[in-house]
């Protein structure tokens, strides 16, 4: 599309016209009010159709979601994914939790879920030993086993009680104990902590005088904790707690 344009000379001269044709190629021009009308319908017709990437450090590095429009006058069926994608979220919610557990995402104010990809890059290479040539070809599915795998090994390497000792996490596994299970299990633990694992008996129960439990095992009868967390010690009519091997 051309137009013309026409430029008067100085007055010392006799005036002429100098012509000039100006390309106006670039410019779109501004739609009258029935091609206005007609662009709006066809917007209102578009379906939005969302691409998940199922690699995120494929083809589509760094991005969670893809959308594209469809005239819906030109869809017949359900519309296909791009390449290297899927139309249902890879990440249910258990999922997008656990990544914000570990802060490899987030929620923003809007609600919308944001991945921090150097984040989980790093994690995966660093806790999970993924080595940078296969970070490409991993898909969500294996990348959240992954995780998973990785949380259950760290719970079984937890440690933890309660200040009564009544409530303990010993590698992973939850116990409970009576009171006075609960003292033995307190001088047990001390020990531990201490690298002399073994206590003798008599002094586990040295503060259980007028006590039905004459040994430590009628002390712990039916207890899940016998013989898993707390074992013979080294020595003869010691106790220990046992680390899982």
């Amino acid at each position: 599309m051309t137009s013309e344009c026409s430029r008067v000379g100085d007055g010392s001269q006799s005036d002429r016209v100098v012509k000039c044709l100006t390309s106006l190629s670039h410019f779109t021009a501004r739609p009258g009010p029935a091609e206005g009308l007609d662009m709006a319908n066809r917007i209102e017709n578009q379906i939005v159709v969302t691409h998940y990437p199922r690699q995120p450090f494929g083809r589509h590095a760094g991005i969670y979601s893809i959308e594209t429009r469809v005239g819906s006058e030109n869809c017949e069926g359900d519309p296909g994914p791009l390449s290297g994608c899927t139309l249902n979220d890879p990440l249910s919610d258990a999922d997008k939790d656990l990544l914000c557990r570990l802060a490899l995402a987030r929620f923003d104010a809007g609600g919308r879920f944001a991945l921090d990809y150097l984040a989980l890059r790093g994690h995966l290479r660093a806790v999970c030993g993924v080595r940078d040539e296969d970070l490409h070809g991993l898909a969500w599915g294996t990348i959240i086993a992954m995780l998973q795998e990785r949380g259950r090994l760290a719970r079984k390497r937890e440690i933890a009680h309660s200040d009564d000792f009544r409530s303990v996490c010993w590698f992973g596994t939850n116990y409970s104990f009576t009171s006075q299970q609960a003292e033995v299990v307190r001088i047990l633990w001390q020990a531990y902590k201490a690298q002399t694992p073994d206590v003798d008996a008599a002094l586990l129960l040295s503060d259980f005088t007028g006590c039905a439990a004459h040994r430590v095992r009628d002390l712990f009868r039916k207890c899940p904790a016998w013989k898993t967390m707390i074992v013979l010690g080294g020595s003869r009519g010691t106790y220990r707690l046992q680390s899982p091997k």
